[in-house]
């Protein structure tokens, strides 16, 4: 037990004893401020008791709020909010207004940390209210400041940077580099949520350089862990783990509890994506005892999330969709809707998992939903990634579609390789001010050097000239020739120093050149990466093509004596063929869709799929009335009105329906003619080309798809016989430039090779199409895809 003795108080004592508090009380705010938190908590302590004793209004109130401070740091904000409403009445009492302004202030932050934005917001404008009323201006734009935060917290972005710049602003008027640094982070942390990556780490950088000016080993490891995020978001799982580790060995010396749970989180969310799932956990857990110790309810809901995600991984639904439900919980109570956002996306992937399809949506609409109120399209990217999966594997076909697309267009607006750039060359730019600093540095030693080196060498040359002077009656000779000696030192002093100077600048442009080199070096890297992903994103859809084209035994079992010239520009097609059976009749058709690669291919996926859709449901009457059905379906998946700002995809097609008993041929086209090679006679017409051998059946000139004149289409009837061949093609192959003059194949050539080839023998034919295409082609590259269908009756 420590026992205090206290002399009987005159009051010259009193002025003595108050004097002592006050050194203490500064004493323990330097001990603050260099983050000896446990130092300065022994020195509060002693000043509240003597205060206490001798009845030290002020001291009592200055001590508890000092208190508070340290509680707050330690993430003891229930303790914290309880130091400062004891301080607010004794400081109200003495008129000490600018405490009392801090204190709101610093309330207003305990609750920020619980997750009670509404009070937190009370608190701050009653702080707000005293600071302009005493004209306190660096403690208005700290107000300002902590008022965006809370805006940030609820997710209204907009009003939360309209607040942070005004702070800003202010500090910058007040040369207040801290408040600026503070300012500038929290810019960086507005950005971040929003999914613009390059602006967050612009502004992280921004405000690191001005506390590594101001050696604010407090607050730099915040930074540090504020730009691993920004690495961590963009895929460089190493550089992330770097700065938080640099950020992590900082506060676990200051002792800084919530920091250091922040970092577990943040570093078992970096063994998570690299798939180490076991020390990912450990990092959770340990995160979640401090968190639980410090009843830090933002924190312990995000966590609840990463370790949600971490146990869907570890094949665990059950005990993910428990921890998830518990987050979601905190969310609603701290009225956190970014959060919300996200937990709603994460639990509809769970539900995925347990074979709950309808939750599984649901929830991911809800968070979809939330994200765009607030703006968080990196949210709204991974619902609808997630969604466009759900609809797929539920049979949706168009809900799929449309939500891919939307997830590919938000995704290349936010991860567009200009913006990697960007991220880079503000690295880069960083690292370079660095070495420009440092260098700068030296070069100021080495000038201080050099004019020390000249004013000794003056004194020299005046203590050799005033000899001179006092023997320059007998030594007249001697001075002239040591001043002619003297010239030409100064002449070899000079060069030699112009030597110097242009070795230094040789130096300077080598560092820069070496610079730009890793630049480019890094930038080339990153781009090959991210051609890499989008390589796989393109073998990922032509797989799912090949998935929805017959397969060759299909094909050969439906079609009997059949060949297919099949041949894409790209990885992905917009050409696709299509065969099935319905009843006695064989249908088969081709078709050329809007645009070719993986446009093309999202349109012959859709193709196919209405077509199959169709003779699920037998509406194959005639290939007339399907084409109608067909365009009419397509209208409606693509939400085509006719507007200029509509889509305008479609398909040029060629359908036909035919009986193998009564040999019956029902055509119908949409730009797309056919050839069949015949031995008996036709005569021609309106849409029936004649030729030697073959008979050509015309389309109507109008695509599947939205069009200013959408009629009926027609309908050719013919019976084969034996030994007739039918041909369907796109335009490929006739559009293809080259020969010796480089221009079109064209389709009357086309037509006549086609007449020519039937004559050969069939199972010769695809050969020879295949080998006339190569030969024209030659070096010149493929124009569009390309697809040929013979088909011989039996």
């Amino acid at each position: 037990m420590i026992i205090i003795i206290i002399k009987s108080a005159s009051a010259n004592d009193f002025i003595s004893d108050t004097s002592h508090i006050n050194t203490i009380l500064k004493k323990a705010i330097i001990k603050f401020d260099s983050s000896k938190n446990q130092e300065s908590l022994q020195l509060l302590i002693s000043a509240l008791n003597i205060s206490t004793h001798i009845d030290y209004t002020y001291g009592i109130g200055k001590s508890l709020l000092q208190i508070g401070h340290i509680q707050l740091e330690s993430g003891k904000s229930d303790s914290s909010i309880l130091s400062f409403k004891k301080a607010l009445p004794l400081l109200k009492k003495i008129n000490r207004e600018f405490e009392v302004g801090n204190a709101l202030n610093e309330i207003g932050w305990a609750f920020c940390n619980i997750g009670k934005q509404d009070s937190a917001e009370i608190y701050f404008n009653e702080s707000l209210k005293i600071q302009r009323k005493i004209n306190d201006t660096k403690g208005e734009a700290t107000t300002i400041h902590s008022l965006g935060l809370v805006y940030w917290a609820k997710g209204i972005y907009p009003k939360a940077l309209e607040y942070c710049s005004q702070a800003l602003s202010m500090n910058e008027k007040l040369n207040n580099k801290n408040g600026q640094a503070i300012t500038l982070n929290s810019i960086g942390i507005i950005f971040g949520s929003q999914g613009d990556n390059t602006r967050a780490l612009e502004f992280y950088f921004k405000s690191l350089k001005i506390f590594e000016e101001l050696k604010d080993i407090k607050r730099i490891p915040a930074l540090f862990n504020n730009i691993g995020l920004v690495y961590q978001h963009i895929g460089d799982y190493k550089m992330a783990l770097k700065y938080y580790n640099e950020s992590l060995n900082i506060k676990q010396l200051s002792h800084e509890k919530l920091g250091v749970s922040s970092l577990f989180i943040n570093i078992g969310d970096i063994y998570e994506k690299q798939g180490d799932l076991q020390k990912a956990l450990e990092y959770y857990l340990k995160a979640e005892d401090i968190r639980k110790e410090m009843s830090n309810s933002p924190g312990l809901a995000n966590l609840y999330v990463s370790m949600g995600k971490l146990y869907l991984s570890m094949k665990n639904p059950l005990k993910a969709l428990e921890t998830l439900k518990n987050s979601e919980i905190i969310y609603k109570s701290i009225k956190d809707p970014n959060g919300l956002a996200n937990c709603y996306i994460q639990t509809g992937l769970i539900y995925y998992e347990l074979g709950d399809k309808n939750s599984s949506i649901n929830y991911c609409l809800l968070g979809i939903n939330q994200a765009k109120k607030i703006g968080a399209f990196d949210l709204v990217q991974q619902g609808y990634e997630n969604l466009s999966r759900m609809y797929e594997n539920l049979g949706k076909t168009a809900q799929a579609f449309n939500s891919y697309k939307l997830f590919i267009a938000l995704r290349d607006s936010l991860n567009g390789i200009e913006k990697s750039k960007e991220i880079v060359r503000i690295q880069m730019q960083a690292d370079f001010d660095k070495v420009m600093q440092k260098q700068k540095i030296e070069q100021d030693q080495q000038l201080e050097i050099a004019q020390l080196k000249s004013k000794k060498q003056t004194m020299i040359a005046n203590i050799f000239i005033l000899a001179f002077a006092l023997t320059l009656s007998v030594f007249i000779l001697f001075y002239i020739n040591f001043r002619q000696k003297q010239r030409h030192n100064d002449l070899l002093a000079f060069q030699q120093l112009d030597m110097e100077r242009q070795k230094s600048e040789l130096m300077n442009q080598r560092d820069e050149l070496e610079i730009q080199k890793n630049l480019v070096i890094h930038q080339r890297d990153k781009i090959m990466t991210m051609l890499t992903d989008l390589g796989e994103s393109i073998d990922y859809a032509r797989k799912i093509q090949q998935a929805l084209l017959p397969s060759d035994k299909t094909l050969e079992n439906i079609l009997g004596k059949y060949f297919l010239l099949f041949q894409p520009r790209e990885s992905v097609g917009g050409d696709f063929y299509w065969v099935a059976t319905h009843e006695n009749n064989i249908y088969f058709a081709i078709a050329d869709c809007t645009g070719h690669g993986v446009p093309g291919g999202f349109m012959s996926m859709l193709g196919v799929s209405l077509l199959n859709e169709m003779m699920s449901r037998s509406e194959c009457d005639s290939p007339a009335k399907m084409l109608w059905k067909l365009r009419d379906m397509i209208i409606r998946a693509l939400n085509q009105t006719g507007l200029d700002d509509d889509s305008q995809d479609g398909m040029d097609i060629a359908l036909c329906m035919y009986n193998p008993v009564n040999r019956n041929l029902v055509y119908s086209g949409a730009n797309l003619s056919i050839i069949i090679a015949t031995s008996s006679p036709h005569k021609e017409g309106e849409k029936i080309c004649v030729q030697e051998n073959i008979v050509e059946l015309k389309p109507n000139r109008m695509p599947v798809a939205f069009y200013q004149r959408m009629q009926e289409f027609d309908e050719h009837h013919l019976v084969l016989n034996s030994g007739d061949s039918i041909y369907l093609f796109s335009d490929g192959y006739a559009d293809q430039f080259g020969g010796t003059h480089n221009k079109k194949f064209g389709y009357s050539t086309f037509r006549n090779l086609i007449s020519s080839t039937s004559k050969k023998p069939f199972e010769n034919q695809h050969d020879i199409l295949w080998n006339e295409f190569d030969r024209w082609k030659g070096d010149e590259n493929q124009t569009d895809d390309v697809i040929v269908m013979g088909i011989q009756i039996s």
